[in-house]
């Protein structure tokens, strides 16, 4: 079993531990969100590309409903980004 890793605090903490995921994150968000989540979903979209985290952000038309018509696309990204190695998560 590996050692315990210290682990920092804070929002660059956080960054840190998201680093790895760089370019496997795919957000969606209905335009139309009935629980409004489209603006905190674009807003963490800038926030993780201003920390050099790339992502891939899809607002779709409609509300929270409208992902099934989607479930291709994001086959299709999570096929592409996947990585023959575990990620390790730590928030």
């Amino acid at each position: 079993m590996p050692a315990p890793r210290a682990r920092a605090s804070g929002a660059g903490a956080r960054v840190a531990a998201i680093a790895p995921l760089n370019g496997h994150i795919y957000l969606t968000v209905g335009e139309s969100d009935e629980f409004d989540l489209r603006p905190p979903t674009v807003a963490f979209s800038k926030a993780l590309t201003a920390a050099g985290i790339g992502n891939e952000l899809v607002v779709l038309s409609g509300g929270h409903d409208g992902i099934a018509e989607h479930m291709a696309a994001i086959v299709k990204f999570l096929a592409a980004s996947s990585s023959p190695r575990p990620i390790e998560f730590v928030i």
